[in-house]
């Protein structure tokens, strides 16, 4: 019983961390639009795509996670922190 506990506690705080990361670009958009200079209507097209590529990338994942769990807990971390730095690194260029 204490296992289901965990894990559904595990899976909830999962989701809600994913609602919230997407919650916070809308607020973060503004200030991006505003530096590149995006008009309304290029604003909204710029987070329909990054909300919808930010959950179709949450999506591919999830379908590869268990592939790669036989790699144990600590290996799989290190695979999703390269792609974490390599998306931090993709941001901080500015001129794409």
């Amino acid at each position: 019983m204490c296992y289901l506990l965990c894990l559904l506690f595990t899976v909830s705080l999962g989701t809600i961390q994913f609602g919230y990361l997407i919650g916070s670009w809308n607020t973060a958009s503004a200030a991006y639009g505003k530096r590149s200079g995006w008009n309304e209507d290029e604003q909204y097209l710029n987070v329909m795509i990054v909300q919808s590529v930010t959950t179709a990338g949450a999506a591919i994942g999830a379908l590869f996670s268990g592939n790669i769990a036989f790699l144990g807990r600590w290996n799989c971390i290190i695979i999703a922190n390269v792609f974490l730095i390599v998306g931090v690194i993709l941001t901080l260029i500015s001129e794409f």
